[in-house]
């Protein structure tokens, strides 16, 4: 038998398994209405599914980005020379009402210490941080650099 014949052979056997009728004679078919799937149905199911799938990998690549992005500001924070006190700043910040703090430029005063204070929930409850500066375009500056 060529190929063709093969395949409706294969058709006959599985619409009769899938007709097999079980049980008394007299008993009420339920299933009458249910469609059988073949092959072509299932490459159309299969390429339906090959589209969530690219969905997923666009989704994966972008969290990918995103925790990389974060990796590199978290490295680069490290590299302030503000990260060294954090711990040292907080308990200050906890314990004394007034607190001064003195730093070289790029020591990371006016970017981290409002990050510091947020990651220590001083944030919680609708509370702000404010970061003020003399001029309106070191205060954008600082607004972007903070945000990051």
């Amino acid at each position: 038998p060529n190929a063709v014949e093969k395949e409706e052979t294969w058709e006959d056997h599985q619409l009769r398994k899938a007709t097999l009728k079980y049980g008394s004679k007299d008993k009420r078919r339920v299933c009458d209405d249910y469609q059988l799937v073949f092959e072509d149905q299932t490459d159309i199911i299969k390429a339906s599914m090959d589209v969530d799938k690219k969905f997923d990998f666009k989704r994966e690549i972008a969290l990918e980005k995103s925790r990389v992005k974060r990796l590199a500001l978290h490295e680069e924070r490290k590299k302030l020379p503000i990260y060294y006190f954090r711990d040292e700043f907080l308990r200050a910040v906890h314990d004394h009402q007034v607190l001064v703090i003195v730093g070289e430029t790029g020591f990371g005063k006016t970017t981290q210490i409002p990050q510091y204070l947020h990651e220590a929930s001083y944030t919680k409850h609708g509370r702000m941080i404010a970061c003020t500066q003399p001029r309106r375009v070191g205060a954008m500056s600082v607004a972007a650099r903070v945000s990051q």
